[in-house]
């Protein structure tokens, strides 16, 4: 039986409990006309189901770039990795040296209104760091960046006492 890996962030206090952990988030940045993107939704139900313990390494998390308090509170907790892979979208190449106000100005530039259509963007973020920013629902080379960079299985051991003799 499968758990979902899905949530959607409607608070700071949401947000900076998913920021503190291990896990690999995949935040869905949509506007709110257009809702969380309906196309990647298949692709995280099979990965919660073909990733061993995905609950505890993997989550896809929505957030309503509306809400203004919360993208401003996101781009201060996170910055930009070393190397960060960008799809979908020209851009300068990205480097360590951008602030939470540059991933702010590039956030609310990357969610672009189209004719009443509005493209996906998805942000990948480890230990507080953007890997990898995709915009649209290109399930094959987000599910590569989302493999990648998996956490590892923390494994624990199950102690029992031995009776003594």
């Amino acid at each position: 039986m499968k758990e979902s890996i899905c949530y959607s962030i409607d608070s700071d206090e949401s947000l900076e409990n998913w920021l503190g952990k291990e896990t690999l988030l995949v935040f869905d940045i949509y506007q709110n006309w257009s809702g969380e993107c309906e196309v990647v939704q298949p692709l995280f139900d099979q990965l919660s189901v073909t990733i061993d313990e995905a609950k505890t390494r993997i989550a896809l998390l929505t957030l309503e770039s509306n809400k203004a308090d919360l993208v401003d509170k996101f781009s201060s907790l996170v910055s930009y990795s070393d190397r960060v892979v960008e799809l979908g979208y020209e851009n300068d190449e990205a480097d360590e040296s951008k602030t939470s106000d540059d991933i702010k100005d590039s956030l609310k530039k990357m969610v672009v209104k189209k004719d009443s259509q509005s493209e996906p963007l998805f942000c990948v973020v480890k230990n507080k760091r953007i890997v990898a920013v995709i915009k649209g629902a290109n399930q094959p080379a987000l599910k590569k960046i989302i493999v990648a960079n998996l956490p590892p299985i923390i494994e624990t051991e199950n102690f029992t006492e031995e009776p003594e003799d």
